[in-house]
């Protein structure tokens, strides 16, 4: 049995063009880094589940009562996002990663200024630097499949059961979404 994944939009819709080019940019700015195919589709695959590879995305929901939202596609005025980017990071996270670099993910992604590239360099110093985030065993993968189980699994953290295994047949779609097109 295979687990359900997100469907993609048509390439030919709006959403669609926009889409398959971040997904694009995406293994084009982790390749920049020299990582191979593996790593590249599964920090792919942490885009989609996270933010439908939008690095503008704001996420994890809390009223003004501190109480945590369920998921909807339009939140209630006064609703405060506590996730940002195309991976979907907290707070103190972000600020580790401004401290560091410079790279403010939070403050573009209120200016709708984001873009795939900082969210790559951030993610980039993170496995560099946080020995957590798993950069070794992301490269050990030699499948895409085990690049985003590993991925999920060490930088995302991500906190369903059954999260890993879905970022991993999510970035074997890619590996073939890629493979036919030439990559």
């Amino acid at each position: 049995m295979s687990l359900p994944i997100p469907q993609w939009p048509d390439e030919a819709t709006p959403e669609g063009v926009t889409f398959f080019g971040n997904a694009r940019a995406v293994v084009a700015a982790w390749r920049a880094h020299g990582v191979g195919n593996p790593f590249a589709l599964g920090m792919l695959a942490q885009a989609e589940a996270e933010s439908s590879i939008d690095p503008g995305a704001m996420g994890d929901y809390y009223d003004a009562t501190g109480a945590k939202l369920h998921w909807m596609k339009t939140y209630p005025p006064g609703a405060a996002p506590t996730s940002f980017g195309l991976y979907m990071r907290k707070l103190p996270r972000l600020s580790a990663i401004k401290a560091a670099t410079g790279i403010d993910i939070h403050a573009a992604v209120l200016a709708g200024t984001n873009t795939i590239q900082s969210e790559v360099e951030a993610a980039w110093w993170e496995l560099n630097t946080m020995a957590w985030a798993g950069k070794k065993a992301i490269e050990a993968a030699a499948t895409a499949y085990m690049a985003a189980y590993q991925a999920c699994a060490l930088f995302e953290r991500a906190g369903a059961v059954d999260a890993a295994q879905r970022r991993g047949t999510m970035a074997e779609r890619w590996a073939d979404y890629f493979q036919k097109r030439g990559f």
